[in-house]
């Protein structure tokens, strides 16, 4: 009879050590998340107005092509990356050992405030082309991205680490420095340096990096040792984004509409009870509302137009400050009449 388990119970034992080993994996995987999924779960619509919104985050979208904030040489339509391609550059990355976790979303529209592909906390945001995206560049972009991705993860701007990558790279933080040009920040100097050393042969095509006056990676002596221990640093986690501005939609709010206002604020760690306070611009007291979780790290409260009698307030700017947590700011909302 003992013999005859044996077999059972080492197959049960097998198939939990799988469900491990792949929980362990997923944790640290990237999630894709394609054009259509990301009009699902992320875009909201209001009239004319379009918004993103993530993890306590709002972006206005552009979703004519004609707009005269989009460049008039493309074809009349944008071309999201194709997810194939997105996919196949992670692969790249990956098999050069790098293991990293968060999301990747491919956008349908570009954002209004940030034309282009931008890696934002633990999320990597894939813009789309005004004209169909190449491969090289899908490649390059996304393996840059997993470069900020990996400082975000990884080192902290304050930490010993960060000196010492500064350090090698020789870069002087008079001349380089966040607020300087694109390819003099060292942020994008390092996420550059990450896609020459393990981006795939597509991503590295030029052979260069973005500032020509740097020396390349390869030719500091150890860089790509140093790169390496990088990767095997613990992670510190979610990035504590408590200075992420409040989401509001739709902004400005038309209280006729039957659909609330919703105001959601975003925060490292949440627990307990919420309540938002709503001021007129005199500073008056007009309603408390509560709140409810939305995600894991964010918190949304709505809200009417009316006060707390029920009654309808006039046309005007109203502030509403999360009660409980008023360092994650302040929101400034426009009602209509």
């Amino acid at each position: 009879m003992r013999t005859q388990g044996l077999p059972g119970a080492f197959f049960f034992l097998l198939i939990i050590a799988c469900v491990f080993a792949f929980t362990n994996v997923a944790r640290a995987a990237l999630e894709i998340v394609g054009p259509r999924e990301v009009e699902e779960r992320y875009i909201h619509r209001f009239g004319a107005s379009v918004y993103l919104v993530v993890d306590g985050r709002q972006w206005d979208l552009i979703t004519d092509p004609h707009s005269p904030l989009v460049s008039s040489l493309g074809d009349g339509s944008f071309h999201p990356m194709r997810r194939g391609l997105v996919r196949d550059a992670i692969e790249d990355v990956q098999s050069e050992g790098v293991s990293l976790h968060g999301k990747i979303l491919i956008l349908p529209y570009p954002r209004q405030t940030t034309l282009k592909s931008s890696c934002e906390g633990n999320t990597i945001f894939l813009s789309p082309g005004i004209r169909e995206v190449v491969p090289e560049h899908v490649h390059a972009t996304v393996a840059h991205e997993i470069g900020h991705l990996l400082q975000h993860q990884r080192l902290r701007r304050t930490g010993a680490a960060w000196a010492t990558y500064l350090d090698r790279r020789g870069l002087n933080e008079d001349l380089y420095h966040a607020g300087a040009a694109h390819r003099d920040r060292p942020s994008e100097i390092f996420a550059e340096d990450f896609r020459f050393f393990f981006g795939g042969a597509l991503a590295t095509t030029s052979g260069r990096i973005e500032n020509p006056d740097l020396p390349l990676p390869n030719e500091i002596p150890g860089f790509e040792d140093w790169f390496r221990g990088v990767l095997a640093r613990p992670s510190h986690g979610l990035l504590d984004t408590s200075d992420a501005r409040p989401a509001i939609f739709p902004n400005p709010y038309r209280a006729t509409h039957d659909d609330a206002l919703r105001v959601r604020f975003h925060a490292a760690a949440h627990a307990g009870a919420s309540h938002a306070d709503i001021f007129d611009v005199t500073g008056r007291l007009v309603r408390t509302v509560p709140g409810e979780v939305a995600e894991t790290t964010s918190v949304e409260f709505r809200w009417n137009g009316r006060d707390a009698s029920g009654r309808n307030l006039a046309s005007g700017i109203y502030f509403v400050r999360w009660r409980e947590n008023p360092a994650a700011g302040t929101a400034r909302v426009q009602v209509l009449r």
